[in-house]
Order: C-alpha cells, then sequence, then structure tokens
C-alpha cells in the first residue's frame, strides 16, 4: 500500500503575519466570531483537507504590551468550543486542538476531550503541549515550571488522561430496567498512574470514551 500525504489547515484569528490584521480585506472581528472559524472549516473540507488544527494561548505573549498592541494576538477563542460548534454532523474534518498540560488539570481536560469525542464521532485530535509563557502561569494563579520539571508533568498528564479515558470497561454500562443496574460496579477500572509531580488519585471519568458508548 503506498504512502498517503495528510492535509491540515492551521487557522488563525486574521492570518498567521503578526501584521495581517491590517490588511484591508480583513475582519478585525474574525478573533471573536464564532462564524468566522465554522466558514473556515467548511472550506478546508471542501478542499479535501484531512484536518483543522486550532492555536490557543491562555495569555497575550510575554513581550512588553506597547510593541505586543502593534500586533492580533490578544485574542484566543477557546479552540474546544469552535471545535464542538462545528461539529454538526455533517463537516468530515478532524479538529486538532492546542491544549496546555503545565497547567490545567487532566481531568478537566479528559472530561472536555471525551465530551467532543462524542460530538464530533471521535474525529477530534489533542496536540498536547507545554507552556512557557510567565502570563500565562500569572492566570492559573502559580509560578512558571523550570523545562525539566514542565516535561516531567506533560508525561504524567498524558498517562492521568489515558486512564481517566479508559475509566469504563467496554461493557461497564448494563442499562437493565428490568434489574435497576445502570452499570456494573466491577467494570470501573480508575486509574493509577505513577507519578512524581501530579499528586492526585483520580476517581473514574463521568463519561465513557465512545469506544465505550452504550449500543
Amino acid at each position: 500500500m503506498s504512502a498517503k500525504m495528510h492535509f491540515c489547515a492551521f487557522i488563525m484569528a486574521t492570518g498567521h503575519h503578526i501584521a495581517s490584521w491590517r490588511y484591508p480585506d480583513v475582519p478585525l472581528e474574525n478573533g471573536t466570531n464564532f462564524h468566522y472559524w465554522a466558514d473556515l472549516a467548511r472550506i478546508a473540507e471542501r478542499g479535501k483537507l484531512d484536518a483543522i488544527f486550532l492555536y490557543d494561548g491562555a495569555a497575550i505573549s510575554n513581550i512588553p504590551l506597547e510593541p505586543m498592541s502593534h500586533t492580533d494576538r490578544a485574542t484566543f477563542f477557546d479552540p474546544m468550543n469552535i471545535a464542538a460548534g462545528t461539529c454538526d454532523g455533517h463537516q468530515q474534518d478532524r479538529p486538532r486542538l492546542h491544549l496546555l498540560t503545565t497547567y490545567d488539570q487532566p481531568f478537566y481536560v479528559a472530561r472536555r476531550y471525551l465530551s467532543l469525542d462524542h460530538l464530533s464521532g471521535g474525529r477530534a485530535g489533542w496536540n498536547m503541549v507545554t507552556g512557557v509563557n510567565v502570563r500565562e502561569a500569572l492566570n492559573f494563579g502559580t509560578t512558571p515550571m523550570a523545562h525539566d520539571e514542565r516535561y516531567v508533568r506533560a508525561r504524567e498528564f498524558a498517562e492521568v488522561v489515558r486512564g481517566l479515558w479508559d475509566s469504563w470497561a467496554d461493557d461497564a454500562f448494563i442499562m437493565d430496567k428490568e434489574s435497576g443496574r445502570f452499570f456494573d460496579p466491577a467494570k470501573v477500572q480508575p486509574a493509577r498512574p505513577r507519578r512524581k509531580i501530579l499528586y492526585m488519585r483520580p476517581a473514574p471519568c463521568v463519561l465513557p470514551a465512545r469506544r465505550r458508548a452504550i449500543r
């Protein structure tokens, strides 16, 4: 079987160049206009692209505000909301989302992705990244992490998220009205990863993965 090349549209609010927002034909409200993102997703689908990539920032860039004020990198529409809004049952593009592991919480990420997994029919992807922006740390009420610590946490983060995704056995949900048993407690599989940084004992996730959806 011959190898295939996959194409992905990397979408940003007003273009990739920091001054592209000044081009006469660029609508300045693109960063906060959901219809802009939905239209681009439809265009990508018509063009037979395999996926769309949605970049995110948990803060504006860590540069002085005066030079920053000349760029368009001050607005970031939550990519999870964009992806959920474009999963209307017709589009086939696969949304790939940029989400931080440095400051976010594994359960929150696992739950949001499982919800998007159901909404998109299993088409969503996760671009797992660490954060170096001091302003991102401040927005989460913490301090920046050293390089090595960020990547230890990222590996643990991924392990915990995967464990949460696998916290229900494939046949856990019985949903037997006659017996009154909704799920089999013996089929619950709480995540038990080994950790150095993430001191937590995750309970089962509150949503099964799509492959384990009720049939």
